[in-house]
């Protein structure tokens, strides 16, 4: 019997590896069918998303953002890199502490009812700001501890520069009425 026992033992061994090398493949298989899924949802959106993670104590351990969300603000990855300062720097000041109180109210919220979804100006390069809107929800471990934040960025720029349009000639509209 050598150092490692019997050849039984290094056969019970060497089917044990062969067993949790499978499951490793199906795992690695099942997150590239997920990202590609999320790509594929993202390019349907024409959205972009970023992603908070979470230590077991709920402190903020990582960020990260979507190449389309990149995309979107005219900013490469070394831009625009996955750092929670990155959107300090983007989105417009006076918009900044309402961005920072919403996500907080739904970081703080652990019933799950208070929805992160919050419209504001992002500097897009070469553009200027342009209206975003932010949705997002905190996924939460079963103690109630968040892991996850999942939030999407929609371009609302066009739609929300023709709502006011439609408003001032609304109000022109009624002005000459009044006369």
């Amino acid at each position: 019997m050598g150092i490692f026992g019997g050849k039984a033992q290094v056969k019970e061994l060497q089917d044990k590896i062969s067993e949790l090398e499978e499951k490793l493949f199906k795992a690695e298989e099942e997150v590239r069918i997920n990202k590609e899924k999320l790509d594929v949802a993202n390019a349907i959106t024409h959205g972009g998303f970023w992603f908070a993670y979470y230590d077991e104590n709920g402190d903020q351990t990582e960020v990260e953002f979507s190449d389309e969300f990149r995309s979107m603000i005219n900013m490469s990855r070394s831009e625009f890199p996955d750092s929670d300062s990155s959107m300090k720097k983007v989105v417009h000041p006076d918009d900044l502490a309402m961005m920072y109180d919403c996500y907080g109210k739904a970081y703080a919220d652990k019933t799950g009812r208070y929805k992160y979804e919050v419209e504001y100006r992002i500097m897009v390069k070469g553009t200027g700001y342009k209206w975003f809107r932010a949705k997002g929800e905190i996924l939460r471990r079963a103690d109630s501890t968040p892991f996850m934040f999942l939030g999407t960025f929609e371009d609302i720029d066009e739609t929300k520069k023709t709502k006011e349009e439609l408003e001032m000639a609304k109000n022109r509209q009624a002005a000459i009425d009044s006369m």
